[in-house]
């Protein structure tokens, strides 16, 4: 497959997610968009592999790890149920690349005041040197009244 038509695909399903995400179509209105792709176009998954998969080097069961993930020099990827501060506390790791189609280990980060439930993880974005975290249950402010962590 060309560039050119790469990228002609990936703009139409990039159209497709802006349009679900501001509500100007119902979910079957966009569904029906995405099915226009010709045939052809359709190859797009069969000739797209995946570089590498990404895991959790401490994960256990229910961490959920891959809530939420963010590309950006890094990557960035939430488990919002992770246990190290507290049952369902959360934990982000952070992932850089190694090579052409290699990412290493990851660093595991977690709230400096985490608490049970308090769900860190579940939104996450990177650009550059700057992650951003959420915990959209933290307490300090009044019962689930949520923080975001800034690290760099």
């Amino acid at each position: 497959m060309n560039h050119e038509r790469l990228l002609k695909i990936t703009q139409k399903i990039a159209g497709l997610f802006c349009i679900l995400l501001i509500g100007a179509c119902s979910p079957e209105g966009a569904w029906d968009m995405l099915s226009r792709l010709s045939e052809d176009e359709s190859v797009l998954a069969q000739e797209v592999n995946a570089i590498q998969k990404l895991a959790a080097w401490d994960a256990q069961a229910g961490d959920k790890f891959g809530t939420s993930v963010s590309i950006g020099g890094y990557a960035i990827v939430g488990a919002p149920n992770e246990d190290t501060g507290g049952a369902n506390a959360g934990a982000a790791y952070i992932f850089h690349r190694t090579g052409t189609n290699t990412w290493d280990a990851g660093v595991k980060i977690v709230a400096s005041d985490a608490q049970a439930n308090d769900k860190f993880g579940r939104s996450v974005a990177i650009s550059r040197d700057y992650a951003i975290v959420g915990a959209d249950r933290e307490d300090a402010g009044g019962s689930d009244a949520g923080a975001a962590y800034i690290f760099f």
